[in-house]
């Protein structure tokens, strides 16, 4: 409710996205599920809002913890999927 509250209260244009639960590397680890469903629950609030009040832009970021431990650099969104989470 809080979300839809602030886009009701402000009205954006833009959005620039950076919620998320968040713990640290081990807390992620040991909490996997837990964290996967909250954020994906605060993406689609986040998501859901702005498109009912026809935000322009909407900018989302992600945790680094989202990518494989072993990758190559630099990183960006395609390469989430290629391996486990770190």
């Amino acid at each position: 409710e809080s979300t839809r509250l602030a886009y009701e209260k402000h009205r954006p244009t833009h959005v620039i996205h950076l919620a998320a639960m968040v713990g640290g590397l081990f807390k992620n680890m040991s909490h996997k599920v837990e964290f996967w469903q909250q954020n994906v629950a605060i993406n689609d609030n986040v998501m859901h809002w702005a498109k009912e009040y026809k935000v322009q832009k909407l900018v989302s970021c992600l945790s680094t913890c989202i990518f494989p431990d072993k990758t190559s650099y630099p990183i960006d969104e395609t390469m989430i999927h290629s391996g486990p989470p770190h």
